[in-house]
């Protein structure tokens, strides 16, 4: 395990990280502290008694939580107020030599890049731009086919711009204004090509999550994925967001339904400065993520040393990196044999294949995870394993899957339970003709789970289908009984065909 601990301008924060194969990354344990060093830099450019004895205090804290989760490596760094500050050289050496902790201080291209590996790795995007809003500084990173292009960063953080631009509370317009104009000429004067209209941009910070939380929290219908990581906004729900906060006092902000109530006096800064960068690029969409700079120097850290920038490096393909997080999932449950679903996704697919259902390659993968994650659910609730099991989905830290496949895969595993569930508990997420295609897979995976649990894993092999233009033939390698009628129903309603079953080495087929 590792620990990283970010001493970042306005927050410090540690999280415990465990790896896992293929890449995924399992919090074993998270602890975050106000720390507010570029507020506190004096007339002198030193960062006061106090911010100092804070950070100490709150390094003692981190500390003790590895400790305690038995970690091995602690990697430790610094980023913009440390580097700024006059005597963040003295406070670092003070960290080593009282607690023994080496703070390494990294440079804005280096915080970018690290950031760019931990946000947009466990994301559905190619490519675009990633913008990280911190305390005391804004770095950006250009992405083409999952590696970065090129670096910026900007001393435009939520403090520092707060306190250069923003003196009343609320601000003026003029005050807003001034800020929106310091972002737009340094991030013009930097030449960073818009997006294209493919192109997404990604944000990571705390800024950027309460302006998602924000916005999710006062939507007029009550959004159905609980969690963050995916969530996607437009900049029209940036600018409201942005239009809501800056009518309001702090004190006023902090009773805002997503809020963090420590952000309310930066709120203004962090979202002003995302609409503008949305506006120069020409972001059509902002993916937030729920990771960032620690997850992104856990990646590649040998030992307990900081991994090198390298540029050239590609982050591994979204269904590369959804497979891993699935198996880091299953692995959870001691119960679930990945095997037998393998054996139940194998024989629904082959189905929706031979019919010729149009569900494509997004539900065909779905289909494969819900094949396995009904077994997790059942660890938990046999009776009401489908519903456990959507919950798990919802709620669990899958790395890869947007909102909307996080959606369908959950949608899948109730429809396997009941065909009637209403899917309109998704919106705006699922459309008609999605629901139509999960109808379909549901179905499929329905006859699959029913065949297997009456099948012996050793003779699995032997289950194949014929499929002509008016029957579906399913050949089974032992004598099965009597599938129920109503997944018998289903099967012939989506398909088209009637469904026989046929027992190898017998000549007659039974209906079902």
């Amino acid at each position: 395990m590792t620990t990283v601990i970010d001493l970042g301008s306005n927050t410090g924060r540690a999280v415990v990280i465990q790896p896992r194969p293929g890449g995924h990354l399992e919090v074993v344990e998270e602890l975050r502290l106000p720390l507010q060093l570029a507020a506190s830099i004096d007339d002198a450019g030193r960062l006061t008694d106090e911010a100092c004895d804070r950070t100490m205090r709150a390094l003692e804290d981190f500390l003790a939580i590895s400790r305690a989760a038995g970690v091995e490596h602690v990697i430790a760094v610094g980023t913009s107020a440390l580097r700024d500050a006059a005597n963040g050289i003295e406070l670092i050496e003070r960290l080593r030599d009282e607690l023994g902790i080496d703070v390494r201080v990294i440079d804005g291209e280096q915080e970018g890049h690290y950031a760019f590996l931990g946000a947009v790795h466990g994301l559905p995007v190619q490519d675009g731009v990633l913008i990280d809003i911190g305390g005391g500084s804004v770095e950006l990173a250009r992405f083409d086919e999952r590696r970065v292009t090129g670096l910026w960063s900007f001393p435009l953080g939520t403090l520092r711009t707060t306190a250069a631009h923003l003196a009343d509370d609320p601000p003026t317009s003029s005050q807003v204004d001034s800020l929106r104009a310091a972002v737009r000429d340094a991030v013009t004067a930097a030449s960073i090509p818009t997006l294209r209209r493919s192109d997404r941009l990604v944000g990571t910070g705390g800024a950027i999550r309460n302006v998602a939380k924000v916005d999710r929290r006062n939507r007029r219908r009550l959004y159905p994925v609980p969690r963050l990581h995916g969530y996607e906004m437009g900049p029209g729900r940036v600018r409201k967001v942005g239009d809501l906060v800056r009518s309001r006092s702090a004190s006023d902000r902090a009773a805002l339904a997503g809020l963090n109530p420590s952000r309310a006096e930066t709120i203004v800064a962090g979202v002003t400065v995302l609409e503008t960068v949305m506006d120069v690029l020409k972001a059509r969409r902002l993916v937030v993520s729920g990771q960032g700079l620690r997850e992104g120097v856990v990646r590649g850290a040998l030992g307990d040393a900081l991994p090198p920038v390298d540029p050239t490096m590609a982050l591994p393909e979204p269904r590369t990196v959804r497979r891993a997080s699935m198996r880091a999932a299953a692995a959870r449950f001691a119960s679930v044999d990945p095997a037998a679903g393998q054996r139940r996704a194998w024989t629904a697919l082959e189905l929706t294949e031979l019919c010729g259902a149009e569900i494509g390659e997004s539900l065909q993968e779905l289909i494969e995870y819900a094949a396995t994650m009904i077994d997790a659910g059942a660890s938990i609730d046999f009776y009401n394993r489908e519903r456990v099991a959507a919950d798990l989905v919802m709620t669990m830290d899958l790395a890869g899957f947007s909102h909307l496949m996080v959606a369908e895969l959950a949608a899948l595993l109730l429809l396997l339970e009941d065909p009637r569930f209403d899917v309109h508990r998704f919106t705006p997420l699922l459309s008609a003709e999605e629901r139509n295609h999960l109808d379909a897979a549901a179905a499929a995976l329905a006859l699959a789970f029913e065949v297997h649990r009456r099948v012996p894993a050793a003779a699995a092999i032997g289950v194949r289908f014929e499929v002509t233009r008016k029957a579906i033939t399913l050949e089974v390698p032992t004598a099965i009984g009597r599938l129920p009628e109503q997944v018998s129903m289903r099967v012939e309603q989506h398909f088209g065909r009637k469904l026989q079953v046929r027992t190898a080495g017998r000549s007659e087929a039974s209906s079902r």
